[in-house]
């Protein structure tokens, strides 16, 4: 399967920190040109899919995506011993003195159907020789661990049986789109529209290294999401992400708000009675809720990755708050309220519009209220920001929503 995540920053020192966090050197990496001149900047990886069993020597460290390419296919344990995790690369061993590290023939599922499943083909070994030792159909053996790492070790006499490990291949878009939720709702419409309309979508203009010509670069899916020149694909998820300010003591700096809600702060009507909301009004919406299967995913993985952070609801303003009495006010307005930042009303409208979930990420600079540059930390804010990317790409942003 294919996930495709759009993330939208205000200000390219916000897309460089998210893009430290995220996989790069995939196929299809590099910049996309948009209409009215906005740029994607594309990094693609294929992953583990998140929920299935861990197999030792396979599980990337954090914030490592292995690049695209094809599948191998992993042995498991037979019965009364722990997984197989096969061999260093190397010439392939004599038969009956090692594990099979043969890659998984065939084409990849189209995208959409599922998980790839395929699986190693032949037969297992005799009896009392230990585990098969073909090799990849590429001439590649599998990088995978020696057998003196598995729980266990190997035995001979047992069976060959094959597991799987199902795969996503994700492709992740960064797009700085400006400053205030105007701006942003602009370039996220752009990017939305461009990606789900019909044609050919130009091809990424990749920076990086070209890979040797006996180790290709290969997806799993429909090239077009990993950076091809066949059809557009709509995305599945739109984040806003940058750095804010947060309400002490909710939002300490440096840690970072997930919104449970992206609220536009002052999107209705002052009258004699009090602040009126667009929506007591009668006019629209100032409030998007966000999913809440998904702000449980992102917090889970934040805690797990000891990422301080809270969840709750974010504030959209067009003038940063610079007083204790602005500070009280929208506290008062909007009790509960983490942060507050420029852009994530305007993305989140234009992802409504397109029918597309949104969440907004925002990690802590400043306090709320008056202004005071030399209290600012947003060297450790965009820190904190690169790291919850680091720490979400490959866990959260790749698990579809239940």
């Amino acid at each position: 399967m294919i996930l495709r995540i759009l993330i939208v920053t205000a200000v390219a020192a916000e897309a460089d920190s998210v893009a430290r966090g995220l996989p790069s050197g995939g196929p299809g990496s590099g910049e996309i040109p948009l209409p009215g001149g906005f740029t994607l900047h594309r990094h693609t990886g294929t992953i583990p899919r998140p929920g299935t069993a861990p197999l030792p020597g396979a599980v990337p460290p954090a914030g490592a995506v292995r690049p695209a390419r094809a599948l191998s296919a992993e042995p498991a344990s037979g019965v009364g011993f722990g997984p197989d995790t096969g061999q260093a690369p190397g010439p392939a061993p004599a038969p009956g003195n090692g594990p099979d590290t043969r890659q998984a023939p065939g084409p990849a599922p189209a995208p959409g159907n599922g998980p790839d499943t395929r699986q190693v083909t032949g037969p297992a070994p005799a009896p009392g020789n230990g585990p098969d030792t073909g090799q990849a159909t590429d001439g590649t053996p599998a990088p995978l661990a020696p057998p003196e790492a598995r729980p266990g070790g190997a035995r001979s006499g047992m069976p060959a049986q094959t597991q799987v490990r199902p795969v996503v291949d994700v492709v992740f878009d960064v797009l700085t789109g400006g400053v205030g939720p105007a701006a942003a709702a602009v370039a996220t419409a752009t990017a939305l529209a461009h990606a789900a309309a019909p044609g050919p979508s130009a091809p990424a203009q990749s920076h990086a290294p070209t890979p040797e010509p006996s180790a290709p670069a290969q997806s799993h899916g429909d090239t077009a999401a990993l950076g091809g020149s066949g059809g557009r694909l709509p995305y599945d998820l739109v984040v806003s992400a940058g750095i804010g300010g947060g309400f002490q003591p909710l939002a300490p700096l440096g840690s970072v708000v997930v919104a449970d809600a992206i609220v536009s702060a002052d999107l209705g009507a002052q009258t004699p009675g009090g602040y009126l909301t667009v929506e007591e009004l009668g006019f629209g919406r100032s409030v998007h809720p966000v999913d809440g299967a998904l702000t449980r995913r992102i917090s889970a993985a934040l805690t797990r990755g000891e990422q301080a952070h809270t969840v709750a609801p974010v504030l959209t303003v067009s003038t940063v708050t610079g007083t204790a009495e602005r500070a009280a006010e929208l506290a008062g307005r909007h009790p509960g309220a983490a942060a507050e930042a420029m852009e994530g009303f305007g993305v989140a409208e234009a992802a409504a519009a397109h029918g597309v979930p949104v969440v907004e990420i925002r990690a802590v600079s400043n306090a709320v209220g008056p202004r005071d540059r030399g209290a600012w930390r947003i060297g450790e804010a965009l820190d904190s920001l690169r790291r919850t990317f680091q720490l979400l790409s490959h866990t959260v942003f790749v698990e579809p929503a239940p």
